[in-house]
């Protein structure tokens, strides 16, 4: 078990992904997977981040293929889908939710319409003893990586957009 929070940032090297790596970067319990279309434009952007203290990996991560294996791939304790427009997603708006729900994984989104966030209802599963347990197992092992609520003081502290 590492001692790092892993966080999967979609869209992670555009203009609101980029601006969560940067508020997150200095933070050396970090992974952040910088993902998009584009594993090119990854790399540049995290190559082009000297100074960061968190370890910045880049990724190839297409919305639109399949979601399950790729989140797993990656073993995320967060995923942040920063790749918006939320407005083009079309009908099956939800995939990445629905496949961060079974893998049980963490999700942020930036959505800023209320119709994507509230249309669906609430996403989440009903906790089952399993799900617990293992939360609560990942938890205790997991102790020098920051807590997802210390991640966003940290960037609510930072300086404004």
């Amino acid at each position: 078990m590492t001692d790092r929070l892993n966080i999967l940032i979609i869209g992670g090297y555009g203009i609101f992904g980029g601006r969560i790596v940067e508020l997150l970067e200095d933070e050396p319990r970090l992974n952040l997977t910088v993902a998009g279309r584009s594993l090119q434009k990854a790399s540049a952007f995290c190559q082009a981040r000297h100074k960061a203290k968190a370890q910045l990996l880049p990724a190839a991560f297409d919305r639109n293929g399949d979601l399950a294996a790729q989140i797993a791939s990656r073993r995320p304790d967060i995923v942040v889908d920063a790749s918006g427009p939320f407005q083009a997603y079309g009908h099956d708006r939800y995939r990445v939710i629905e496949a961060c729900i079974g893998q049980r994984v963490n999700y942020l989104d930036l959505a800023d319409g209320s119709d994507f966030k509230t249309e669906r209802g609430s996403p989440e599963p009903q906790p089952n003893k399993h799900g617990r347990q293992q939360c609560e197992r990942k938890r205790k092992t997991n102790r020098s990586a920051p807590e997802p609520v210390e991640l966003m003081d940290h960037v609510a502290r930072s300086d404004p957009l």
